[in-house]
């Protein structure tokens, strides 16, 4: 038996890019260290995303890890990518999260490091309190990374924003990151008329460019007045993807009311309106809305269990006559098992990634026959991602996480509240690989493999529900 050799060298370093940029990253790592060509095809890869942590943002329970270790360690690539223009090449997405008393070396270095990424494209900064991007930050990030399209960051960024010449953003949220603990209290009317002219120059100043949008401080609700909306849908209509994340929809329906074609090249929709409660009119509002969508790919609604199934048939109904909708994310409430089933049932069968967020209450589990989720197994063949979040002590994914995968073929990626895993098929046998838990926090596209999917979970607590806050149906 002879081994056949062929040079590497031999492929166009098209072809092998192409194969690289398909490769799971633990492949990419260890082709590092085979040669130098796939050293330098794989470094790319590898290297385009950088996600510095100080400290840790947890929802999960996680401990701090040594800070003192963690900054060593990233003071030590951005020293790299100031001396290094080849590794500083290989950066086009930046996600910086402090969430600790801020070190002024590290920060000397970070805005040194800025100023090399020519072919950074995204900045994500994470934050709470006063560890917001300083001023030199902010110049070299406007004046040294010409490729520039997505910003993440604080609100107190807008004044910094609407002062530069020139904003081709795609993507853009401002959130509000108090200074000081004393901010939190301070009152809505405050910090509308101190950030609403600085927000509305931005959005202004990006129309010709923008498709993705938050809407600003939903912890304030500040977007939440028809004449923001309507400034939002006269000056973004070239918007495909809008996140709202409010207190209250009401001043986004009233707007939506009058105008439900606006925007019509939106492709996301995500509404998360936490312990409210839409009345009839309002849930009319919202369906003519997403009905003139024709575009909408994906559509994510959550308002902490609110509604019933019976509540949520005319909107499940619309979602099934959108014929490109793909990914989906619903709460619901209810009483009773069969309830559940219904709502499965009635779900759009062409979906290939589901979140599904159950409200019911003590007693529930009396009630239980079967699973709630045996409708999920026949009639969905593209589904490759589900995510459930349900009650902690009558959970309802408690035999199905290996059952699903098993009746699914096609289900890749499963979830159920602070549990992940990617589903391993081996013959006729599947297996479960569970994230680790530093994975499910920090999770990105890379990790699934698909944007969408990532968008699906964005900004969703991972905790099970609160049997005590659900409202009954």
């Amino acid at each position: 038996m002879s081994i056949q050799t062929f040079a590497a060298d031999s492929i166009p370093l098209e072809i092998w890019q192409r194969v690289f940029g398909l490769l799971p990253l633990p492949t990419a790592q260890q082709c590092l260290f085979v040669c130098r060509l796939f050293h330098d095809l794989a470094a790319p890869v590898l290297f385009s995303t950088l996600c510095i942590r100080l400290g840790t943002k947890s929802n999960l329970g996680l401990r701090t890890p040594d800070l003192g270790r963690n900054t060593h360690r990233w003071t030590s690539v951005l020293r790299h990518i100031t001396t290094d223009p080849t590794f500083a090449s290989y950066v086009k997405h930046l996600h910086v999260g402090t969430f600790e008393t801020r070190d002024v070396a590290f920060v000397e270095y970070l805005t040194n490091a800025i100023s090399h990424l020519r072919n950074l494209r995204t900045l994500e900064w994470d934050t709470h309190l006063s560890e917001t991007p300083t001023p030199q930050i902010m110049y070299n990030l406007l004046n040294h990374c010409p490729l520039l399209r997505k910003l993440d960051l604080p609100l107190q960024c807008a004044n910094m924003l609407r002062s530069s010449r020139e904003l081709s953003l795609t993507s853009l949220w401002l959130y509000r990151a108090p200074e000081s603990e004393d901010d939190y209290h301070e009152s809505t009317d405050e910090v509308y008329k101190r950030y609403r002219s600085d927000v509305t120059a931005v959005l202004t100043a990006c129309q010709d460019s923008l498709t993705r949008l938050t809407a600003p401080c939903p912890a304030y609700d500040m977007f939440d007045r028809a004449d923001d909306y309507d400034f939002i849908f006269r000056n973004c209509a070239l918007l495909q993807s809008l996140n709202i994340n409010s207190l209250s929809l009401t001043g986004f329906l009233v707007a939506a009311k009058v105008n439900p074609t606006a925007l019509p090249r939106l492709s996301h929709l995500k509404i998360r309106t936490p312990g409210a409660s839409l009345g009839n009119t309002e849930h009319e509002a919202l369906i003519a809305f997403v009905a003139s969508k024709t575009r909408l790919r994906c559509f994510d609604y959550s308002d902490n269990c609110s509604r019933n199934v019976e509540e949520l048939a005319p909107l499940l109904s619309t979602l099934r006559s959108l014929p490109r909708l793909q990914t989906l994310g619903l709460d619901v409430v209810s009483r009773y098992i069969d309830a559940f089933e219904t709502f499965v049932d009635w779900l759009p069968r062409h979906i290939s990634a589901l979140r599904l967020s159950f409200g019911y209450g003590i007693g529930f589990g009396n009630s239980r026959t079967g699973s709630s989720l045996l409708g999920l197994r026949t009639g969905f063949p593209h589904l490759a991602f589900v995510y459930i979040r349900d009650c902690e002590g009558w959970p309802l994914m408690d035999k199905d996480l290996l059952h699903l995968p098993q009746a699914l073929t096609s289900l890749q990626f499963i979830g159920h509240n602070d549990y992940f895993a990617d589903i391993w098929r081996n013959g006729d046998g599947v297996k479960l690989h569970t994230w680790s838990e530093d994975k499910i926090i920090y999770r990105t596209v890379a990790d699934f493999g698909c944007d969408d999917w990532e968008w699906l979970l964005a900004a969703h607590s991972l905790h099970s529900n609160d049997i005590s806050n659900v409202r009954w149906a």
